[in-house]
């Protein structure tokens, strides 16, 4: 659990209703259920994104980066001192 992981590392984790008490107390169960929804959610997020970038390669579009017209005119302004 992450609370016995924090203070297995010295870090003090303290809730306005007291020290966490393990899974097996109700509060303990929330937070543990809420740990791994947020693991869930971030897991999710991932996947789709990745799902998203492939879908865009097999459509040959870009997923970051300049493409060739930005990068010739990032070169242009630069070659004319007009960079950052």
């Amino acid at each position: 659990m992450l609370a016995e992981k924090l203070k297995a590392s010295d870090v003090d984790l303290e809730f306005l209703a007291g020290e966490p008490r393990g899974s097996h107390d109700p509060a303990g169960v929330v937070f543990t259920v809420l740990a791994v929804m947020s693991g869930m959610k971030r897991e999710y997020i991932r996947d789709r994104t990745l799902e998203g970038h492939e879908s865009a390669r097999k459509r040959d579009k870009t997923t970051g980066g300049a493409d060739p017209d930005m990068l010739s005119m990032a070169l242009h302004l630069r070659d004319q001192e007009m960079s950052c």
